[in-house]
């Protein structure tokens, strides 16, 4: 079939798939065809509503630390319901903590509209502001670091990530205001994701303030291009502004050198000259603002990725005359014959969504047996040479 939509009986032009998506309002049909014979379908009136109009937040009363107190936040009452953050269910919602507040309204078309945020600061010392957050090259979790303002006023700091909903930070631990202002998170997992920290702090009246501004850490991945070639992934760190990210490359974590520096409105890079073997990469932005949690310590402005490396990727071309597997189709048995002597081979075993579900080591051989133990379906066997060169071999098994 061939299709045309119409709007008020007017052709539209370039809408001529079999779904419309309509975008004003008015009377909708569609002239279907087969083999140059037409027909066309009754008309179906589409009203489009406007959006809910975002509500602006208004506030009045007052809190004080030491001696309580409590704020009024209100929105116009002309929707047909209210959902505050804190859980308010009318136009005003009565505050008595720090936080920073919003409301989702809906009006009369069912059309849904979230305020922007209302911050309240219920302490008399103002937010702390993380100064960088990074992975930590001694636990390989990220860590949180900021300054200690001097100040008597306050009693400790807490730290808050994000949780599995945007915007919805849970804390997760608090720092003492004698303590050095460094936290590991040692829940965080730096090589599935990135995560978004804040703080906030605790006054000597025993009031918590707002949060200060976030920061999100930079997740790093890495896929092969054509050849021997490597391309790297990240996101984009947040929390303060940096002009460019450097790229480390090296044969192990610990060895790592730069490579490139390119401009930070960018977040990949393919690696055309990389060498052969096992690689390691990692990202990092530097800030302007050099960091001292303590005076004994280092200054740090710098914040690191997670550390990818090139063992895990299944690498999917052979190098022809290099390598012999047979049989293959297999029922779980094969052979792999190579065409020159090596002393040590590693092989790693892929299932076909890459989980890594067997590893052997062989010792000056240039043939050897290896069992494929799974279901049928395809799998990757990967072949490090004298830690010189990889090859991947695709194995089906019936």
């Amino acid at each position: 079939f061939s299709y045309q939509w119409r709007l008020n009986g007017t052709y539209i032009p370039g809408a001529v798939d079999s779904i419309y998506y309509p975008t004003q309002s008015g009377n909708y049909s569609v002239l279907i065809s087969e083999n140059n014979c037409p027909e066309v379908s009754s008309d179906i009136s589409v009203v489009l509503s406007n959006p809910a109009t975002i509500p602006v937040i208004s506030a009045s009363g007052n809190i004080s630390s030491c001696l309580g107190g409590s704020m009024v936040l209100s929105v116009p009452n002309i929707y047909n319901s209210y959902n505050w953050s804190s859980g308010g269910s009318s136009n005003t919602e009565t505050i008595t903590s720090s936080g920073t507040y919003t409301v989702t309204v809906t009006d009369n078309a069912g059309c849904a509209a979230v305020s922007f945020g209302y911050t309240i600061n219920a302490s008399f010392v103002s937010a702390p502001e993380i100064c960088i957050v990074g992975v930590d090259p001694v636990t390989n979790n990220n860590i949180i670091v900021w300054e200690r303002p001097q100040s008597t006023a306050i009693d400790s700091f807490f730290i808050y990530k994000e949780s599995n909903q945007t915007g919805v930070f849970n804390k997760i631990g608090g720092i003492a205001y004698a303590d050095t202002t460094l936290f590991v998170d040692y829940s965080s997992n730096t090589a599935v994701q990135a995560y978004r920290y804040r703080l906030s702090l605790l006054d000597s009246c025993g009031t918590e303030s707002s949060s200060g501004s976030m920061h999100k850490t930079i997740h790093l991945t890495i896929n092969q291009g054509m050849g021997t070639t490597w391309n790297l992934m990240w996101s984009h760190y947040d929390g303060f502004p940096y002009t460019s990210y450097n790229i480390y490359r090296g044969t192990s974590p610990t060895n790592l050198s730069l490579i490139a520096t390119v401009a930070s409105n960018l977040n990949s890079y393919t690696d055309l000259n990389a060498p052969a073997g096992a690689l390691y990469y990692q990202i990092e932005v530097i800030s302007n603002v050099i960091c001292n949690p303590i005076k004994t310590l280092s200054f740090i402005n710098s914040s690191r990725s997670n550390i990818v490396d090139n063992l895990q990727v299944p690498i999917s071309k052979i190098e022809e005359n290099t390598i012999n597997v047979y049989p293959n189709p297999t029922t779980g048995n094969i052979t792999v014959a190579l065409n020159k002597y090596y002393q040590t081979v590693s092989v790693k075993t892929y299932n076909i969504t890459g989980q890594l579900i067997a590893s052997d080591s062989f010792e000056n051989t240039t043939q050897f047996d290896q069992q494929i133990n799974g279901p049928s379906g395809c799998y990757f066997i990967a072949l490090i040479l004298n830690e010189a060169s990889s090859v991947v071999l695709k194995i089906l098994k019936d």
